[in-house]
């Protein structure tokens, strides 16, 4: 399995102003349910409403963290927009229609893909 390419990976993201917020450089950051196995390199961050809406937004993964949501940094549930860990499950909710504070959480963190970025290779199995 040498010379093995990790694929890209993808995350889908809601909204609009979430969309303006990722084009803008202001949203770096997204909690999301369960354990995931996001690795750092490349991400291509999108959402498609519609045939009229569709977006892309390629970044790059310098940080994950798998944590639950009770012990979710109070920095980056503000950073996420939101003022309490009652709010967060509240807006989650909306998503993931189980989540609570116990609920496993990946936070990935990115920022704008720079030239010289690679992702990493994939490990060989022996």
């Amino acid at each position: 399995m040498d010379g093995m390419r990790r694929p890209m990976q993808a995350m889908l993201i809601d909204g609009e102003s979430n969309r303006d917020a990722i084009l803008s450089g202001a949203k770096k950051l997204s909690i999301r349910e369960g354990h995931r196995l996001y690795s750092f390199g490349s991400v291509l961050l999108g959402y498609v409403k519609d045939e009229f809406s569709p977006w892309a937004h390629v970044a790059y993964i310098h940080h994950v963290i798998w944590t639950t949501l009770d012990e979710v940094k109070p920095e980056h549930l503000k950073e996420e927009g939101y003022d309490s860990l009652c709010e967060a499950v509240k807006d989650l909710s909306t998503h993931y229609p189980d989540i609570n504070p116990q609920s496993k959480v990946t936070v990935v963190r990115w920022r704008p893909l720079q030239r010289g970025d690679k992702t990493p290779a994939a490990h060989s199995r022996s």
